[in-house]
């Protein structure tokens, strides 16, 4: 969509993509994050925590520099 080639309503506005781009879109964009990164982005929003509370204390951790839980060379590929 960014390169700017679209197609547009009799109205004047974009199209949007058929369903199989949009899919293959999304497809794309996870394969670029890591199990490990889904996992803690889980955690930090309190979805899969244990129920006992022991991991209560993860919504409230700071997040570490330096932690790069996206492949880079994936998502220059997303992005293209």
């Amino acid at each position: 969509m960014a390169e700017g080639n679209h197609r547009y309503t009799p109205g004047g506005k974009i199209k949007r993509p058929p369903l199989e781009t949009t899919c293959s879109w999304i497809l794309r964009a996870w394969d670029c994050i890591s199990s490990d990164g889904i996992v803690k982005s889980f955690k930090k929003a309190g979805i899969s925590n244990d129920l006992d509370g022991t991991e209560n204390d993860v919504i409230w951790q700071e997040a570490e520099t330096g932690d790069n839980d996206v492949n880079d060379s994936s998502a220059s590929e997303v992005l293209s």
